[in-house]
């Protein structure tokens, strides 16, 4: 039986597989692809494996590794699609990095090593002088301010430095004196007699002014005051630094530290510098109608005129007199009288009061009515004047502008020009 069967099966069975083998030709392709490989199409696929296997060949100088791979992928991935027969690409392509030529590479030099040096400001610089960093500390001179009058109690080389440069040289045709700026520097305040002609009487009307740097201007005197020893003189176009005017009133304490400045009268001697000396306020004296302060702050005769100050460096009196020591024989040859012991300065105060009255027509009236300037008058004021020249101006009916003029007519003839002006 079994030998029927094994019969049938190699007679029916075996032929029907064979021959299903050679109908079928995806089986040649895969089993035996050696014998058959004249098939048009499968040679048409080796051809295009090879017609991309040399474009990448080509490609592998200009294409990046990672690039390539991908494409190589995908040529065998669509070429695994397209046909049954397995193909691999045993070539390998290497791709060399590109490498910088020698003019491209930048070899920097070994930095030097830098030494700093920290300063007690603060500053770091370093071996050569460089700043590295700016200062961080603030010294304490940087803060210091300067000294100012009346803001807090000087030294005396403060009160000095503050008051000298308002100090004035007068320089008139009686010898020298001294005096002290005031009202931004537009006036200077002196003595009378500092201007008097103690022979003739007569008062000069323009002295030269000099400052503590040597600057000298001419100025015009306002007006003066013998009764009080008191004389305004207007600057003209300078305005000098002006003192800081304290109080001579009740708030002036006696025992109080007071200082005297101003220059001494030998200037032709060669005393050229500004005294400075400190003393005390002695006494507030009333001396005939007037009160005077008392101190014994040696002043020496020149000063007169100057300024007194109080110890925040600010105005309390103006030196005018004192009980000289007989005259002596100085070592440099000149004879020289010192006040000492008791010297007397006006109070501040009174100058204040006085100072509209010394100005003139409530101020300078050089500011007004400048000296040579054209005056217009009516040729009826000048007979009333005339005819009545014994008489002031307000008795004569002149009021406003007329009163003025009328004054400056009677008063100031010569320093202006009169245009007489016809209305009869």
């Amino acid at each position: 039986m079994k030998k029927i069967l094994l019969l049938s099966f190699t007679v029916l069975v075996i032929p029907q597989i064979v021959f299903a083998a050679w109908w079928n030709p995806f089986s040649w392709f895969n089993n035996w692809s050696f014998s058959h490989k004249s098939n048009n199409e499968t040679q048409i696929l080796e051809d295009r494996v090879k017609e991309l296997e040399k474009k990448l060949d080509s490609m592998a100088t200009s294409t990046p590794a990672s690039v390539m791979a991908t494409s190589t992928d995908k040529v065998v991935s669509n070429t695994a699609t397209t046909t049954a027969t397995t193909t691999k690409i045993m070539a390998k392509t290497t791709v060399k990095p590109k490498t910088e030529t020698s003019q491209n590479i930048k070899v920097e030099p070994p930095k030097k090593e830098v030494k700093t040096f920290t300063l007690p400001s603060g500053a770091v610089i370093d071996d050569a002088g460089n700043i590295i960093s700016p200062p961080t500390n603030i010294t304490s001179t940087t803060n210091t301010q300067l000294p100012v009058a009346g803001a807090r109690v000087l030294t005396g080389e403060e009160i000095y430095s503050v008051v000298s440069p308002s100090v004035a040289l007068i320089l008139g045709s009686n010898g020298n004196g001294s005096g002290f700026f005031i009202n931004d520097g537009r006036y200077t305040i002196t003595n009378h007699h500092v201007l008097e002609n103690e022979f003739t009487g007569e008062v000069d009307k323009v002295v030269n002014i000099k400052l503590s740097n040597g600057v000298i201007f001419e100025g015009t005197v306002l007006g003066t005051n013998k009764n009080t020893d008191l004389a305004l003189i207007f600057n003209g176009n300078q305005r000098p630094p002006a003192t800081i005017l304290g109080s001579s009133g009740d708030s002036l304490k006696i025992g109080t530290d007071v200082y005297a400045l101003g220059y001494p009268r030998s200037i032709s001697k060669g005393l050229t510098a500004i005294t400075f000396t400190k003393g005390t306020l002695s006494a507030k004296q009333i001396i005939g109608s007037k009160t005077y302060l008392q101190m014994d702050a040696a002043i020496n005769s020149g000063n007169s005129g100057g300024p007194l100050v109080n110890n925040k460096g600010e105005v309390i009196g103006i030196n005018t007199w004192g009980f000289a020591t007989p005259i002596v024989k100085t070592d440099i040859g000149y004879e020289a009288d010192v006040i000492q012991g008791i010297a007397f300065a006006v109070p501040i105060q009174e100058a204040i009061n006085l100072i509209p009255q010394l100005s003139q027509y409530g101020q300078s009236r050089y500011e007004v009515y400048p000296i040579g300037s054209i005056q217009t008058i009516n040729r009826s004021a000048i007979i009333k004047i005339g005819f009545n020249e014994a008489l002031p101006c307000t008795q004569l009916g002149f009021t406003g502008n007329d009163l003025t003029i009328c004054n400056l007519y009677k008063d100031h003839y010569k320093d202006y020009q009169w245009n007489v002006k016809e209305n009869l």
